[in-house]
């Protein structure tokens, strides 16, 4: 039984699994399942916040994880909005909640998720709850680690219910959910990414246009997966896709100084100090053009800087360029900073 709703096979003919009802008469168990419980005998609100609550982890989900899910700017709201739900919710038996722990049973769960992935528009109405998700995740990858490692089981967990063969409606913010959750990886050092970065480039290759931001984004992080495996020469190509394909986006061009960053620590890893030195020129040049110099990436090229002068033995140049690292982040606007890069300048200089 388990094995058909997983492989959404529950209308399988061959499974033939028959109850007994109170006058006796054998029944078949889809029959049941399907007369018993249906979202579309269900109000389409709760339908909707079932459905959401479907896609979370079994375990582990907070009441404020859900608040804060929504941003900071909607959290009075949220709160209300989220009470009335999930006390409606487990009035009817549908969810429970203790305390601030919010669960539901492990059948609903997979009764829900078969029947949103059987829909001709699967998991669209989720759309929203996806891309809120992502600005989160995004957030915390990008200014505070602790924020993004508090939300990543929940991008895991929507990755493995709304599945590839589910993904066609919503696939471009499914895409753009498991770079944020593989950039999370990268952070946090988490092991053997690189195959699981190749599979989601390939896919967002096939399916993207090739000047896409979003498909420069992850080939540059799967750069970074594949540099942290040892694999230069290919880290290299990806590198300078990302490359070729954030310059033509002005809108994120500090992503843009930190691909290039990345191109030029790995000539400085590689001791080839000529185009080390060409690439970063070419960073000089494109910040004073666009005249940026209040973003991450700025004390991000200073550490680069550092790092060539250490190759080169010029220990005390290297020292003060790691400080000087230091000092441009902490100067930065609090909204603009990732504090997981000052501890790395600290680790270096230390």
């Amino acid at each position: 039984m388990l094995a058909h709703f997983e492989q959404q096979s529950l209308d399988d003919e061959n499974l033939k699994i028959d109850i007994s009802d109170d006058d006796g008469q054998s029944r078949n168990l889809l029959k049941i399942l399907n007369q018993t419980f249906s979202l579309s005998k269900i109000e389409p609100f709760d339908a909707y916040h079932l459905s959401f609550f479907a896609m979370l982890p079994l375990e582990d989900v907070q009441f404020n994880d859900l608040v804060d899910w929504f941003g900071e700017e909607h959290r009075s709201v949220s709160r209300t909005t989220l009470t009335n739900v999930i006390n409606n919710l487990h009035a009817k038996g549908l969810i429970e909640r203790q305390g601030n722990q919010i669960t539901m049973h492990k059948v609903l769960r997979d009764s829900i998720i078969y029947q949103e992935r059987t829909e001709d528009l699967p998991f669209l109405s989720q759309l929203h709850n996806v891309w809120r998700l992502i600005l989160v995740l995004k957030k915390g990858a990008d200014h505070n680690l602790h924020l993004a490692l508090r939300f990543l089981k929940f991008g895991e967990a929507i990755l493995k219910v709304i599945d590839e063969p589910h993904r066609k409606t919503i696939y471009q913010p499914l895409l753009q959910l498991e770079n944020e959750v593989l950039h999370i990886y990268n952070w946090i050092g988490k092991d053997n990414t690189s195959l699981k970065w190749k599979n989601l480039f390939e896919r967002a290759e096939s399916h993207l246009d090739p000047t896409d931001p979003l498909l420069g984004l992850i080939s540059n992080n799967f750069g970074i997966a594949l540099a942290a495996d040892g694999n230069i020469d290919q880290a290299f190509e990806y590198f300078e896709k990302a490359v070729s394909i954030l310059s033509l986006h002005k809108e994120i061009i500090p992503k843009l100084f930190i691909s290039i960053c990345n191109l030029c620590h790995l000539f400085v890893q590689q001791k080839k100090m000529d185009r080390f030195r060409e690439c970063f020129d070419n960073l000089e040049n494109l910040r004073k053009k666009h005249n940026v110099y209040d973003d991450v990436s700025i004390s991000i090229q200073c550490q680069v800087l550092a790092l060539a002068n250490y190759e080169l033995a010029n220990f005390p140049k290297a020292i003060e360029l790691f400080k000087l690292a230091i000092n441009l982040h902490k100067e930065l606007p609090p909204e603009n900073r990732n504090d997981a890069f000052l501890m790395h300048y600290y680790t270096k200089i230390g």
